[in-house]
């Protein structure tokens, strides 16, 4: 799936959430760049509106460091296929996961990352758009995290509503249940600091494992250990 593909079904899953914010609209197809795709607003009477436009901007808010470690192909292949020809040799299956990292769910995990878009607000409006709505991604928070709804969402909109974030929604798509949440709406702003759980807030830890062919593999052993590749510090951010 390419990058586009991605985006055009981000935004098919948050059609149910948009529809609820805006009323009827259509996909405009000659938006896909800055922002990703924009909505063409339905009038009372059905017909086509083209003086009211929502932009639709997708992002993911997963920390880029962490993104660009694990996604780093050329060094993942090079580490398998050294592990492949050290099997082919006779050599011992290897027990370290590839790469490993921890990603930490703090109360700003969602706001942080849509609050780095804030920049590109004003370029958009100045496009004609009536608002722009963020559509927010992750690969590794889910709607399913025990967290998400009572902690997560509620500690975003309020973070969110502090800061003046501009955008007119912020809609979480949760690819693996294929569903979307309402994170934030500029209309209602929230004033009240939400509650914080009693415990800590749990983490996630990734990684990315690869045994040897015909060899046992303890998954709970790989992951005690360090990885083959360790995550250097970021040398940039997400534009």
């Amino acid at each position: 799936m390419t990058d586009k593909d991605d985006e055009k079904d981000t935004l098919r899953l948050a059609l149910p959430v948009l529809e609820r914010l805006y009323g009827r609209f259509t996909v405009d197809p000659a938006q896909t760049e800055s922002p990703d795709a924009a909505l063409i607003l339905a009038s009372a009477d059905g017909e086509r509106e083209a003086a009211v436009t929502i932009g639709i901007e997708v992002t993911s808010i997963d920390p880029f460091d962490v993104q660009k470690y694990l996604n780093d192909g050329k060094t993942h292949r090079d580490e398998v296929t050294r592990r492949l020809e050290a099997a082919a040799a006779g050599q011992a299956a290897a027990t370290r996961a590839v790469k490993k990292a921890l990603v930490s769910f703090s109360d700003d995990y969602i706001a942080k990352g849509a609050l780095l878009k804030a920049k590109l607000y004003d370029t958009y409006a100045s496009k004609g758009f009536a608002e722009v709505a963020l559509l927010v991604t992750s690969e590794f928070l889910l709607a399913s995290h025990p967290d998400f709804h009572d902690y997560l969402v509620p500690w975003a909109d309020y973070r969110l509503s502090q800061a003046g974030f501009p955008f007119g929604a912020v809609i979480f798509v949760c690819k693996t249940a294929r569903q979307a949440f309402l994170v934030y709406d500029l209309n209602s702003p929230v004033t009240l600091e939400p509650a914080k759980p009693a415990g800590n807030t749990a983490s996630l830890e990734v990684a990315v494992i690869h045994g040897s062919f015909g060899a046992p593999l303890n998954i709970n052993a790989a992951f005690e250990q360090e990885p083959a590749i360790t995550m250097g510090k970021p040398k940039r951010v997400r534009k």
